[in-house]
């Protein structure tokens, strides 16, 4: 099936509705999976909105190679049942779901409704928590004996889901323009208790800076790289200043674990990962589970480095692309939901070595959205 994006009212009202009945979907989708995952693929089909007209095929190759890798391995060397080998390729099935989806700024703008709906009550929730100590549902606040304040957790009782809600409001209020909205997804960042949060909104801010000033590809490769690095030395090189702080230490530990594993199994990797839920977190935890607290490790010491690299090169590709395709246009204003895909691109590509951006089903959807599936129209806000 093909999609035109349509221009006129006409074609401009479905893309808007469409938009909204979507982002209500994806939003189902954070609470009853199965239902919302069903709804969303019947929704493409039925509103037509699959096309492969203009994919991106060697990024399409890469991901379906990626995700074919990891069921060989895991099928080779585990019992998985049929539930955990699909969450095993979901991020890849989300993926190659809005590569062959399309969508324009119209159906962005509808997307947002309910998508600040969703950072409306997410700020609710967090709001109770900070006044009565727990939220709304009795779930409490979980704290490290290192933590100064709490690491709220919204709706859905995690801090990083609560900020990937709100990073994804920050970046739609920019293509709506909408300060308000804008502001409300900064403070629920910055008010989540979590230094990922402001470490996240400080990437992206610098990202989304250079992108604006137009600074050259190979330029941004660079920045991407010395940003990368930043996080890893600094993560280190706090260790001894803040020793009461077992954080960045156990994360420190999970990088190096990580890379002595991919060493001793670099082909096929260890073929150990842990299906279950995790208790705890100290050195035989993480050696134990495979905790590498980075999506490219993980994948390199699980399932070994052709994964991995494969992983890296899709965000790579993307960024690079997205990037020229912004700076084609002659004026910064005219599509700003290109300047945001570039952005969030670029963010992606770097908070995958040590982030969650990339993982949660709503990012991951609006990220795919964003850099595979937009497609600038004639009347683009």
């Amino acid at each position: 099936m093909n999609t035109i994006v349509k221009t006129g009212s006409g074609g401009k009202t479905r893309d808007v509705e469409d938009g909204r009945a979507f982002g209500f979907l994806v939003a189902l989708a954070l609470f009853n999976y199965a239902a919302g995952i069903s709804f969303i693929i019947l929704f493409a089909l039925v509103r037509s909105r699959f096309s492969i007209g203009n994919v991106d095929i060697p990024v399409a190759v890469m991901v379906v190679v990626k995700m074919l890798w990891l069921l060989s391995v895991a099928l080779l060397y585990n019992d998985y049942s049929p539930y955990e080998l699909l969450q095993l390729v979901a991020i890849d099935g989300m993926l190659l779901f809005t590569i062959l989806f399309r969508a324009n700024a119209h159906f962005l703008g509808g997307m947002s409704y309910p998508l600040f709906a969703l950072l409306a009550g997410d700020i609710a929730y967090n709001v109770w928590t900070i006044l009565t100590g727990a939220d709304p549902q009795g779930r409490e606040v979980a704290l490290r004996d290192d933590d100064v304040f709490l690491r709220l957790g919204g709706l859905l009782g995690s801090p990083f889901l609560s900020i990937n809600i709100s990073l994804i409001a920050v970046s739609l209020a920019v293509i709506v323009r909408n300060r308000f909205l804008f502001a409300a997804g900064v403070a629920n960042i910055v008010a989540n208790g979590s230094l990922r949060g402001v470490l996240s909104l400080l990437v992206l801010g610098i990202v989304w800076l250079a992108i604006y000033r137009r600074v050259g590809v190979y330029r941004m490769l660079l920045l991407s790289a010395v940003l990368i690095t930043a996080v890893f030395l600094g993560t280190v090189a706090s260790i001894p200043y803040f020793e009461e702080s077992t954080a960045n230490y156990y994360r420190a530990f999970a990088w190096s674990n990580a890379l002595d594993g991919i060493a001793e199994h670099p082909l096929l990797g260890n073929h150990g990962f842990y299906k279950g839920e995790i208790l705890g977190i100290s050195e035989d935890t993480i050696s134990e589970y495979g905790m590498a607290e980075s999506s490219y490790l993980q994948y390199a010491l699980h399932f070994g480095v052709v994964p991995a690299i494969l992983y890296f090169l899709i965000f790579l590709r993307v960024f690079v692309r997205r990037l020229k395709r912004f700076y084609q246009t002659p004026n910064r204003s005219v599509d700003r939901a290109s300047m945001v895909a570039a952005s969030i691109a670029g963010y992606a590509l770097i908070d995958t070595f040590y982030g969650t951006f990339i993982g949660s089903f709503v990012s991951t959807i609006f990220f795919g959205l964003l850099v595979f599936s937009y497609q600038k129209d004639r009347e683009s806000v």
